[in-house]
């Protein structure tokens, strides 16, 4: 089960939305880096909210509101469904054949020393 705020997985699920088709209508996706631009209705209220809160005048804009919204999104701002695919796709890991034999390097140290 995942956590319920993991960063990696939110991140997964909105830029693959950039490539899902809308199910209402298939030639659009999900929603556009566009649509991210905004801060979010209920991010916006909680804001305003602790801006009106009287502890507000004491502590200011510290910790989650000391930064201002970022559209999580922008990296893929311009970007065809194509390179958007191709920005998604995993990188391939090269695997190394390391082979840790005691016996050889006991022979190699006997030979080298």
């Amino acid at each position: 089960m995942e956590r319920a705020f993991d960063t990696a997985a939110a991140m997964k699920l909105l830029s693959e939305g950039l490539l899902k088709e809308n199910p209402s209508n298939p030639n659009v996706p999900m929603w556009t880096v566009e649509d991210f631009d905004q801060e979010p209705r209920g991010l916006r209220h909680s804001r305003e909210t602790w801006e009106k809160h009287p502890l507000y005048k004491r502590v200011g804009k510290k910790g989650l509101w000391s930064k201002p919204y970022e559209n999580p999104l922008e990296a893929f701002r311009g970007l065809t469904q194509s390179q958007i695919r191709e920005k998604l796709k995993p990188k391939e890991i090269e695997a190394e054949n390391i082979v840790d034999d005691p016996i050889t390097k006991m022979k190699e140290d006997k030979t080298n020393g």
